[in-house]
């Protein structure tokens, strides 16, 4: 019972001491801590221990006490893997150790020596716990802190820079004061200031921070900002926190590049609302990398309210110069979202770049999309870009395309499916293998299961051009682990190329894969499968353990090997750490056949342990082959970093090898190798290949001091592979030092050949000298030498060799090295520098390097090379060419660019040919690879006719080929030529030579045969398929034909010399194909058999087509043939009707016994007939009889679509005998007539006694025969037969002259005669006859010429040559009359005489023209007609290969001096190169200007060249003129001085100077061009001056004025002409008319000829034109300004006028608006002046001005005005006055102050004479309204020659009798006149005055 309270009271005393010691020693080690130097240093450590990580180390040195209040240390050193990086030396902090208590850190002060940062810090690979929300464990309050010294490393700014910093601070959680000051040492000018309070509680913010930084500082250089200008940046702001504003600015060398407000509120129900606003062109400011993204001006305009769940964009938007970001709408997590949002480009893809580690990534980005719609917990989200191309360092990939969608997205817990896509298009990789395994188009496609914890895919679906399949399984965010199931296949091109080839199926892989948080891999059920190789296993890493089992088969051993068959088996194992790794592997074989031999029993195992210090190991192999045992055994050996084989033995049936080797810690080589083959081919059997021969020797190996020394000697009687044959191979060679290539020695072998190559007698020796090795090749090739010497060494890893001269001539093509070079091979590359091979004429030369990256290029220059064929030889002129390949030999660049000036083959020349190829990424290891390539040829010519129409130049070639060894492919070629266009798709397969291609073509008609191309008008399509075989099969399918002319469809195959064909098609308009026909016509061809006996069946039909205008109906045409050269069969049969006539045609073609026949000939269309029989000899001559009636030809005219009449009938016999054919013709008719061809009494009576010998005799004749214009009678055509001769004789009238000709034929040998006695004619009577005889002899078919000389009118035409195959033709001309054309053109009017010579050689396919001719007072008639006299022309050239030259002069009067040539195409694009150069008068075209009313003296100087293509010509040179002078009769316009000079650069004409002076004063001046290219329409934009230029019309307008105006637009359109003009001073004259008593008389030409009826039609057109035109013209914009000076003068009016007035409208239909006002003005009637008081011009539509002008005046009480208006050349005048008076009284009270009938009659006479003024002495109302006062007839008024007005006034008395009184100015000056009309034409006259009295008797007739 007393034990516990015992126990109790001990064990609290035990606790009381434990809880003593306890807070003792809590005490102890806090003063221990706190207050020793080695408590600091105790802490200190335990801080370092905490602080660092294994990457990142803290190092605190000399600490204090720590408590003290007083805290120093020596330094503060920061480490990471590469050093020290930052350092803090000289730490003082005076702090108070109390205030921790109250959790608050209090120091007065904090102060540092100095501060370095010598670069940024590598980021630690250690993984940190991230806060989520950042909390000070204690409050932080500092009264001052001071950094003496802070230094910026040179690794961050360039230079290390110096700075100091002082300030403050007070750091709660709640709140935060600071104030900081930073300063640049060595520059004051440089400083941040900041000042910063921050408290939410207190509901404040306020911000105060500069910085400013003078030009160059560090925060420029840090930045890297270009130019690195003086920085000012600003962020300013205050207010409380629920409203609080702020500005950000910042200038670059003092030009503000960004200003930003910002805002932030808080509302009542807990949103805050941030806004920013403002922008500027900062791009400059950011990473050089962000740059292009944000270049010109940014402007932002972004506002968000957000409550920590909620975000709502009320406006978002950031557009710069490349990018617009926007967005808007709400993001939710409890509630409705509707957001969206979007980024584009502005003026394409967005450059986004981001630096990585090693280069940078570059985003081509066109769009980007994101869309959140619907509840929080089932939003709908979208999200999309789309990216043209990502580029990073480790490859380029395009057109990227990402896509991800959820429809029922949970925002609040972060969960949903989300469907993903990413597409890709082409990817290109640096890495070789990288590029194999990824080749696009690739697509991602699968939904993801989103949570927080993980995303689960189930499945992922792969998709690419080079792997597939899915991935299952899920990613554990938090523990980032990763499990999935694959089901995975590639094609083998994703395996290296040299085991891609082995494989022929996809490759199918399968397993599972499982990483764990330690870094752990698991794959498990791992299966692989393929055509080539299956395989299963698994294997695990962990811990650095590796455990791996996989067991396999290889189905069929010759997928690896070529020339082996069978299966193989094989297993692995490997097990235990990494760095002592034990692997087992066995392989075995039975059964298998290796190159035909049977291996058995194979079993290689190979048992080691892959340690660190090397592998230790033991292989075998055990088995035979042939029944020849194997027994293999080597062992490695591995101790102390050197690594041993010592001992290999191999034996394979009789062949041995043994030999040990021992390698070096550096792994050189000793040790020796013996090795004796009797048997090579059991060998190469192990390799799967065929071979004999034998091979034996030694290698001996020793390395000592660091050299490597190796002696080998063997030898054989020859080794056997395939077609490959090494004859008694030697070698015996020492090497000193293999590192330098100290070779001593020879290598020898008598023969190597494969197939048609051959080297004989090949020595190579080696020779030591010094350093060097000099080296020596002899033999022969291709039968001809075959040399090289050099030398090598090697040194320091780089060998050189110098090579001196090499030499051989493969296929008789000499090559030659041009100049000793330098080959170098260092680091596995081989550097070549100006390898120069001269060959053919020319170089080529190689420069670059070869190795693991290929830089190479090859030149080709002047090669002339000719390679022998079977039919000629081949020729290429090769001008240039180079060949250049860069990048890796799996992935080349290759660039391909040639140019031949010519290719010549038997079948014809290509010239001007020029090839381009270009490969991205070809390898030349495998060599494949797609190649684009383009061929372009100039001209080609061909010897076949038909082929060099189809295959006219120039032609393009365009594809890209997919090159494999055994395959090429082109998708598609594209064909583009002169007449053949169109594209060829497919492939040819090499090992097979097979083609299979589809084409699509089209061929103009112009490449079709002579005979077919005008039956065509639109191109011809073809289309098809065609397969070829290894054994010359073609296989035509799937043909077609489109055409307007035919349309065909069918198939062609030739196989084994047997044909088959079937095509069926449709004319569909016979009009095409026959001259006067329409409608259709069907047709079909079926053939097949041997080529030698083939079957041929055809068929033709129509009804309803119309042929000649008669109806055909029910044609049926049929073929039944067997081509056979021997024994030819066919039947021929037409039945039908045309025109209602029956159509039957029969014939049969029989062969019997050897002899063949056409015994049924017959043939009746309507009335017409024909029958007849034939039969032939065995030499297959003819023997038969022709009868033929025709009395309705124009029905068999009809059946080729003529229209024809006449009749015509006979008969023709054949014999053959003796090998002479002799024919026997008779024949007559009425007549014949086709068109304007007509012929009439057609008679023939002709016998031919031997054909070949051309024996006739008999005669033709024609009573009339005429054509157009051509008439030829009585033409009579008599053969007679004389010993061994035919006489010819022609007799007729040939335009109404005599024509005849006497010739004599004779023909022997093969060889035709013909004797030209004579010829005469006189076409146009210009006589024409032969100057003396000639021979015309036709051999071989080549006609040959001998001096036939044709005189015409004094001239001869002489033609001496041959024509052939071949033409040799000369043709002088002398004196020969121009006039001869006129007969055949009559209106050309030629006149003058032609002299020179043209030849012609070449071939009738390709002929060759030159020519050098004169034509001496040349004229033509339309010449003639312009005024252009007599000219002097010369011109020589030639023409060939379709091209023209000319050079060509003309001379002429009035200084004409023209030369010009070059060179024009007639194919093709037709192109031009001319130049031109002379002088040309303008009187040349002095009768075309005067029929315009221009005159043009001068003459220009023309300079320029024409190029480019008919089509399209470019014309460039210069045209000018001085001194010219131009008169516009019509519009009395003259300037003189007329000076031009415009240069033409083929696009337009540069008007560099236009000038003159106008004859009346001043100048014009015009500037500007005017387009010439073709189409353009001629725009022009020419600027037109007038300076103090003046005008005078003549008689209306006299104006002298100044302008600058413009003419701009297309001269073939409406050009616009305006710009303005000021009037300095212009005066307008009212014209004087003629009397009134004279009136215009219309006079009628009766009965006029055609001549003056044509001429009075011209006359009224012209004068009809004059006033408009229908085109328009030029239209107007034009500004008239007239400051004054504008006078209208004339019939007593003096006014001037001034204002502006606009031009518009066109000059057919001006619109004028404003006009001229009144300055001042006056009008003058018989001395009375009146002043104008107001007044305007203005213009009609004709541009004549229209006057407007008012005078005022009074009178006593009246006040008088008077208005002139109407158009200038013709105005009104009135009067009107207050109050109202007749106008003639109003004259009389203006003039004479008083009323009419108050004046006397001087008076009345006078105020006559100011009316006849005023009105221009015409009649008018003031005359009307005096007469009628007076009560006379007849009131004139007219002046005489001294101004003197005479009054005249008549009366008739009655209808015969008139009395006129007459009152002149003078005294004395009146007189009375009486007529009297006594009737027929007969009148009596007297009169009487002051000067006396007379009278007379008058005889008057009207007609």
């Amino acid at each position: 019972m007393n034990r516990l309270p015992r126990f109790l009271k001990t064990a609290s005393r035990w606790l009381v001491y434990c809880l003593g010691f306890g807070l003792v020693a809590v005490v102890l080690v806090t003063l221990f801590a706190g207050f020793t130097a080695p408590g600091a240093r105790f802490v200190a450590a335990m801080i370092e221990k905490y602080a660092s990580t294994p990457d990142q180390i803290v190092r605190i040195n000399d600490p204090s006490a720590l408590l003290s209040g007083d805290f120093t240390a020596s330094s503060v050193t920061l480490y990471d893997s590469k050093g020290i990086y930052a350092e803090i030396r000289e730490v003082a902090i005076d702090w108070s150790p109390a205030a921790l208590f109250s959790r608050r850190f209090d120091a007065a002060s904090l102060s540092a020596g100095s501060v370095r940062l010598e670069r940024l810090p590598i980021p630690s690979q250690e993984t940190r716990e991230v806060r989520r929300t950042f909390a000070l464990p204690l409050d932080v309050k500092i009264d001052a802190f001071n950094l003496k010294e802070i230094v910026i490393g040179k690794d961050i700014a360039g230079t290390d820079q110096f700075l100091s910093a002082e300030g403050k601070l007070n750091a709660t959680n709640a709140s935060i004061a600071a104030a900081l000051a930073v300063a640049q040492r060595d520059r004051p000018d440089a400083k941040a200031i900041a000042d910063i309070v921050f408290d939410p509680a207190g509901n404040a913010l306020t911000l105060e921070t500069t910085i400013n930084e003078p030009k160059g500082g560090l925060l420029a250089k840090a930045m890297r900002l270009p130019g690195e200008p003086a920085l000012n940046i600003s962020v300013t702001g205050e207010g409380p926190l629920s409203k609080w504003s702020g500005k950000a600015t910042a200038a670059l060398d003092g030009n503000e590049v960004l200003k930003l407000d910002g805002q932030h509120t808080l509302a009542a129900d807990g949103f805050r609302t941030v806004s920013l606003k403002g922008g500027g062109t900062f791009s400059d400011l950011l990473p050089a990398a962000f740059r292009p993204l944000f270049e010109g001006t940014t402007d932002i305009d972004v506002s968000a309210a957000l409550d920590g769940k909620t975000i709502r964009i009320q406006t978002g938007k950031v557009s710069t110069g490349a990018l617009t970001l926007s967005a808007s709408g709400t993001y939710s997590t409890t509630g409705e979202n509707d957001l969206q949002a979007s980024l584009t480009g502005k003026t394409g893809p967005i450059d986004f770049r981001l630096p990585l580690a090693k280069g940078e990534a570059q985003l081509s980005i066109n769009s980007a999309n994101v869309s959140l719609i619907g509840e929080a917990q089932s939003a709908v989200l979208d999200l999309g870009a789309d990216i043209g191309k990502a580029t990073l360092p480790q490859g380029e990939i395009d057109a990227i395309r990402l896509h991800a969608y959820s429809d029922s997205f949970n925002l609040s817990t972060k969960t949903g499916p989300l469907k993903t896509t990413i597409e890709t298009g082409a990817t290109r990789f640096v890495s070789a293998d990288i590029d194999r395994l990824v080749k696009g188009p690739v697509k991602i496609d699968g939904t993801l299961s989103v949570t927080p914890e993980t995303v689960s895919f189930d499945p992922v679906t792969l998709e690419s051009a080079s792997i597939g399949g899915t991935l299952t399984g899920s990613y554990a965010i938090a523990e980032n682990t990763l499990a999935t199931a694959l089901k995975l296949f590639a094609v083998p091109a994703v395996l290296p190329p040299a085991l891609a080839e082995k494989f022929d199926t996809t490759i199918a892989i399968t397993g599972n894969l499982a990483t764990g948080a330690n870094g752990s891999v698991d794959v498990s059920d791992l299966a692989v499968k393929s055509g080539t190789v299956e395989a299963a296993g698994s294997a695990a890493l962990e811990t650095g353990n590796l455990t791996a089992a996989i067991t396999g088969t290889i189905p069929e051993i010759g997928k690896l090997l070529a020339g082996a068959k069978g299966v193989a088996n094989f297993s692995a194992n490997a097990t235990g750490p990494l760095e002592a790794l034990a692997v087992k592997a066995e392989v075995t074989a039975n059964g298998a056949t290796l190159a035909g031999r049977t291996l058995n029993g194979l079993a290689v195992n190979a048992d080691a342990v892959i340690g660190q210090n090397g592998p230790n190991a033991t292989v075998t192999a055990t088995g035979t082959l042939d029944g020849q045992a194997i027994n293999a055994k080597a062992e490695i050996a591995s101790a102390k970093g050197s690594t041993s084989l010592p001992s290999i033995e191999a034996t394979i049936g009789e062949n041995t090898l043994k030999g040990a080797l021992d390698l070096s810690e550096d792994f050189q080589p000793s040790g020796s190798l013996a090795f004796n083959f009797p048997d090579v081919g059991l060998l190469a059997a192990m390799a799967g290949q065929t071979a004999s021969g034998d091979l034996a020797g030694s290698a001996s190996i020793k390395s000592e001091n660091g050299i490597t020394s190796v002696v080998v000697k063997a030898g054989g009687t020859g080794i056997t592979r395939g077609d490959l044959i090494i004859a008694k191979p030697a070698a015996d060679i020492t090497i000193a030092d293999l590192k330098a290539l100290a070779i001593t020695g020879t290598v020898t072998v008598e023969e190597v050949t494969q197939g048609d190559n051959r080297l004989a007698g090949l020595s190579l020796g080696f020779d030591q000298q010094g350093s060097r090795t000099n080296f020596a090749l002899d033999g022969s090739y291709d039968a001809a030498p075959l040399t090289a010497r050099g030398d090598l060494q090697s040194a320091d890893g780089k060998t050189t060799i110098n090579l001196q001269s090499f030499a051989a001539a493969p296929k008789k093509i000499p090559l030659q090295l041009a100049a000793p070079t330098t080959i170098t091979i260092e680091n596995g590359a081989v550097n070549l520098q100006q390898l120069a091979i001269a060959a053919s004429g020319g170089t080529v030369t190689l420069n670059g390097s070869a190795g693991e990256k290929l830089d190479m290029t090859a030149e080709l220059a002047g090669i002339d090379a000719r390679l022998p064929l079977a039919k000629g030889e081949a020729r290429l002129v090769l001008d240039t060419g180079t060949l250049t390949a860069k990048g890796s030999m799996e992935s080349a660049i290759l660039d391909v660019k040639a140019t031949a000036g010519q290719l010549a083959l038997p079948q014809g020349r290509l010239e001007a040919v020029r090839l381009t190829a270009h490969s991205d990424t070809f390898n030349l290891s495998t060599r494949t690879g797609l190649v684009k390539t383009r061929i372009e040829t100039g001209n080609i010519q061909l010897t076949s006719a038909d082929l060099d129409r189809l295959v006219k130049g120039p032609l393009t070639i365009e594809t890209t080929l997919d090159v494999s060894p055994d395959r090429i492919g082109f998708d598609p070629v594209t064909v583009d030529g002169s007449n053949l266009g169109g594209t060829i798709v497919g492939s040819f397969e090499i090992p097979a030579n097979a083609l299979n291609a589809g084409f699509n073509l089209s061929v103009l008609p112009a490449g079709l045969p002579a005979s077919l191309a005008p039956k065509f008008d639109t191109p011809v399509a073809l289309s098809g398929m065609v397969t070829t075989g290894a054994d010359g099969a073609v296989d035509i399918s799937r043909l077609a034909v489109n055409s307007g002319t035919i349309e065909a469809a069918g198939s062609v195959a030739l196989k084994a010399e047997n044909l088959t064909v079937a095509v069926t098609g449709t004319l569909p308009d016979l009009g095409k194909i026959l001259a006067d026909a329409s409608g259709m016509a069907d047709f079909k061809i079926d053939a097949s058999g041997p080529l030698d006996a083939l079957g041929i069946k055809a068929e033709v039909t129509s009804s309803g087509a119309t042929l000649a205008g008669r109806t055909l109906s029910d044609l049926q045409l049929t073929a039944d043939a067997t081509a056979n050269p021997k024994n030819p069969q066919a039947k021929i049969k037409a039945t039908g009707a045309l025109g209602g006539q029956a159509i039957n045609v029969n014939a049969d073609l029989v062969s019997e016994e050897g002899r063949t026949s056409v015994p049924v000939l017959q043939v009746q269309v309507g009335d017409n007939r024909l029958n007849g029989k034939i039969q032939f000899t065995a030499d297959f001559l003819p023997q038969g009889t022709i009868d033929f009636t025709f009395p309705d030809v124009g029905l068999l005219a009809a059946m080729a679509g003529e229209k024809a009449s006449g009749d015509i009938a006979g008969s023709a016999s054949i014999d053959s005998n003796g090998g002479t054919t002799s024919i026997a013709l008779k024949a007559s008719g009425s007549g014949i007539k086709r068109g304007d061809l007509v012929i009439t009494k057609p008679v023939a009576d002709i016998t031919i006694a031997d054909l070949k010998a051309l024996a006739v005799k008999g005669n033709l004749s024609v009573e009339t025969f005429a054509q157009g214009q051509n008439r030829v009678s009585g033409l009579k055509l008599d053969f007679v037969q004389q010993a061994g001769k035919t006489n010819v004789t022609l007799d007729g009238q040939y335009d109404g002259a005599p024509l005849n000709l006497r010739a004599d034929i004779q023909t022997a040998g093969g060889k035709t005669v013909v004797n030209l006695a004579s010829f005469a004619a006189a076409p146009k009577r210009i006589p024409v006859k032969l100057s003396a005889p000639a021979a015309i002899i036709i051999e071989n078919g080549t006609v040959s010429l001998q001096k036939l000389t044709i005189g015409a009118s004094g001239g001869t035409v002489a033609v001496t040559g041959s024509a052939g195959e071949k033409l040799d033709l000369n043709v002088d001309l002398n004196a020969l009359p121009a006039s001869l054309a006129n007969t055949f053109v009559p209106s050309l009017g030629a006149d003058g005489a032609i002299s020179g010579a043209v030849g012609v050689k070449g071939t009738s396919a390709a002929p060759v023209v030159t020519y050098d001719l004169r034509w001496a007072n040349a004229a033509v008639a339309q010449a003639r007609s312009a005024g252009v006299g007599a000219l002097d022309i010369t011109a020589k050239g030639q023409f060939a290969d379709n091209d023209v030259t000319l050079d060509t002069t003309i001379s002429g009067p009035g200084g004409l001096a023209f030369r010009g040539g070059g060179k024009v195409g007639i194919a093709g694009n037709r192109p031009i190169d001319m130049k031109f150069a002379g002088s040309l008068p303008f009187g040349l075209a002095a009768n075309l200007l005067a029929e315009q009313g221009f005159t043009l003296t001068g003459a220009a100087n023309v300079d320029v060249t024409v190029t480019g293509a008919a089509t399209a010509p470019q014309i460039t040179g210069t045209i000018s003129t001085s001194g010219a002078r131009l008169v516009d009769v019509r519009r009395n316009l003259a300037i003189t001085d007329l000076m031009a000079n415009v240069a033409l650069d083929g696009k337009q004409a540069n008007i560099q100077k236009l000038s003159g002076r106008l004859a009346s004063g001043g100048s014009i001046d015009v500037t500007g061009t005017i387009g010439i290219a073709a189409g353009s329409g001629f725009p022009a934009d020419l600027a037109i001056r007038l300076d103090n230029a003046t005008y005078v019309d003549g008689s209306l307008f006299t104006a002298n004025v100044n302008g600058a105006m413009t003419l701009q637009g297309q001269l073939t359109a409406t050009p616009v002409l305006g710009g303005k003009v000021t009037i300095r001073k212009a005066a307008i004259t009212i014209p004087e008319k003629l009397p009134a008593s004279l009136s215009e008389i219309n006079i009628k030409h009766k009965n006029a000829p055609a001549d003056v009826r044509q001429m009075q039609a011209d006359i009224r057109s012209d004068t009809a034109s004059g006033g408009s035109t229908k085109s328009g013209g030029v239209a107007f914009d034009l500004a008239v300004s007239a400051p004054g000076k504008l006078f209208v003068r004339g019939r007593g009016i003096d006014a001037e006028l001034g204002g502006d007035l606009t031009i518009r409208g066109t000059a057919a239909q001006p619109a004028v608006s404003g006009g001229f006002e009144m300055r001042r003005g006056r009008l003058e009637i018989l001395g009375k002046r009146l002043d104008f008081a107001d007044g305007t011009i203005s213009f009609g539509g004709n541009l004549i001005p229209t006057l407007d002008l008012d005078a005022t005046s009074t009178a006593g009480s009246t006040t008088i005005t008077v208005n002139v208006a109407g158009l200038s050349n013709n105005p009104n005048i009135t009067f009107s006055s207050s109050p109202a008076l007749p106008q003639d009284e109003i004259l009389a009270q203006l003039i004479f102050n008083r009323s009419l009938s108050n004046l006397s009659a001087l008076q009345i006479a006078q105020l006559a004479s100011a009316v006849s003024e005023l009105a221009g002495g015409g009649s008018n109302s003031l005359l009307s309204g005096l007469r009628n006062k007076l009560g006379v007839d007849d009131l004139d008024v007219s002046t005489d020659a001294t101004g003197g007005a005479t009054v005249t006034a008549g009366k008739y008395l009655n209808d015969r009798t008139y009395l006129e009184l007459q009152s002149g100015a003078e005294a004395g000056g009146g007189k009375a006149i009486i007529n009297l009309d006594v009737g027929r034409g007969v009148k009596l006259r007297g009169e009487a005055g002051a000067s006396g009295a007379g009278g007379g008797v008058f005889y008057e007739k009207e007609y």
